[in-house]
């Protein structure tokens, strides 16, 4: 799933289901994401976005950021992500993080997820973000 979200109007615009939304889930809400974090549970926040949008919007924090284009084995590596480690990636609304989520997944990082809506739905929910 995908979402359009306007931060001008504060307003989600559109929400887009895929087949993989139907199929095993790689997909994580922010509800269960902030249990997860409330319950300490060992994962790994990792923003895929360009960092003049992390400008613009923020950053959950505990995130780690590598823009999309950066990602690779040898650089997950370098930031201590292991094929298993728990993989929550985030971009602005979900259709990137769920292309590389798609990639990590077929490489042998089984237990990559997806923030549905991204950091738009994040920011409409009045959760945290830092600079």
């Amino acid at each position: 799933m995908s979402v359009h979200f306007d931060f001008a109007r504060k307003k989600v615009l559109s929400v887009r289901y895929n087949i993989s939304s139907f199929m095993p889930s790689f997909e994580i809400s922010v509800p269960e994401l902030l249990e997860k974090i409330r319950l300490s549970e060992p994962l790994i926040l990792l923003d895929i976005r360009e960092p003049y949008e992390l400008e613009d919007t923020g950053i959950i924090p505990g995130s780690l950021s590598l823009p999309m284009g950066n990602i690779s084995h040898e650089s997950l590596k370098t930031l201590g992500i292991q094929p298993e480690s728990e993989i929550i990636l985030i971009c602005h609304s979900g259709g990137r993080a769920e292309r590389v989520c798609d990639a990590l997944v077929s490489a042998g990082y089984p237990h990559a997820k997806t923030l549905v809506g991204g950091i738009g739905i994040w920011i409409l929910l009045g959760q945290t973000v830092g600079k």
